[in-house]
């Protein structure tokens, strides 16, 4: 819960670390939280969001070769943005970023 109200606080510039260390971190605690609330069916939509935003900002040894070489970031930011685009109730036109994302599977996007 407390990982999803700090997704949501409005600051200036992002909320997630871009520092590769921090991210790791953030992530492991994401995919606990994410373990609890898949068992519960709570608060998933948030939660694959977040982690989607979260694996897409680690760094790929070779963006410029993908999708030739995996960037396991960015497979997994896929993943979790298609969970998001499967539980969410908000509007097309609100989910634009998280659809591309998911339609566009051998572009490396750069979410940091």
């Amino acid at each position: 819960d407390r990982a999803i109200a700090k997704g949501k606080e409005k600051v200036e510039g992002s909320p997630w670390i871009k520092e590769q260390g921090e991210l790791g971190s953030v992530i492991s605690a994401l995919e606990e939280l994410r373990t609890l609330a898949e068992a519960a069916d709570d608060a998933l939509e948030d939660l694959y969001r977040n982690l989607g935003i979260a694996y897409g900002r680690q760094k790929c040894p070779y963006p410029n070769q993908y999708p030739k070489v995996d960037c396991p970031g960015q497979t997994k930011m896929r993943e979790m943005m298609k969970k998001f685009l499967a539980v969410t109730t908000k509007p097309k036109d609100q989910v634009a970023t998280e659809q591309l994302v998911v339609d566009n599977p051998n572009s490396f996007i750069n979410l940091g």
